[in-house]
């Protein structure tokens, strides 16, 4: 792989440039072992599958997990906790993503809901990043389905294996490589700045 077969760079969001609170939330949540068996639950629910491809509003998502999983919690104080889950991004974040070769282009490709987009601790940092966005909730598509990695190689109008894309989720890393990306399953962002640089993207 040499650096001019990559022409564009994308970035998952949360566990790759945006830190979480405290990774044990989503287990407390839903009461499971481990946030990996909270998130197998999570994503299966119909109420997220449907908020994160803009098909109900935040209310009807809360109301949706509250029910479908039997919390104890209001769905107002549920969507509260939701919002804060998401904290600032990875310290360095800014300056790893402004330091990629300007012939390169830049951008996120997240399962997220209009919600934390506009509204999570990070937001603002987050849109000034990135320019170039693929959000699930305006896509209409979730990772891993192909759909998604195959709107957004249409959209770049590039070939899919010019793409190189790091996720911290294996099914989402999959599923990109299927479809012809150059995918990395990665931690934060510090091993996202070691993939950069094992491609010569870095200045």
């Amino acid at each position: 792989m040499t650096t001019n077969s990559i022409e564009v760079v994308l970035f998952d969001l949360g566990g790759v440039v945006v830190q979480f609170q405290d990774p044990g939330y989503l287990a407390r949540v839903l009461d499971e072992v481990d946030d990996a068996s909270a998130l197998a639950k999570w994503i299966a629910c119909p109420s997220v599958h449907s908020y994160e491809t803009g098909k109900c509003d935040r209310h009807d998502f809360a109301n949706g997990i509250v029910t479908h999983f039997e919390l104890e919690a209001h769905p107002d104080d549920f969507l509260a906790d939701f919002l804060a889950y998401p904290q600032d991004v990875f310290p360095g974040s800014e300056e790893i993503v402004s330091s990629i070769h300007s012939d390169i282009r830049v951008g996120c490709l997240s399962n997220t809901s209009e919600y934390h987009w506009d509204s999570q601790k990070s937001s603002e940092t987050i849109q000034k990043m990135f320019e170039l966005r693929f959000l699930s909730y305006e896509m209409g598509h979730l990772k891993p389905d192909p759909e998604i990695y195959q709107t957004v190689a249409r959209q770049l109008d590039c070939p899919a294996s010019a793409i190189l894309f790091f996720d911290d989720h294996p099914d989402n890393v999959a599923g990109a490589k299927e479809v012809g990306f150059e995918a990395h399953l990665t931690k934060g962002i510090a091993e996202a700045h070691t993939h950069l640089h094992h491609y010569g993207l870095v200045k």
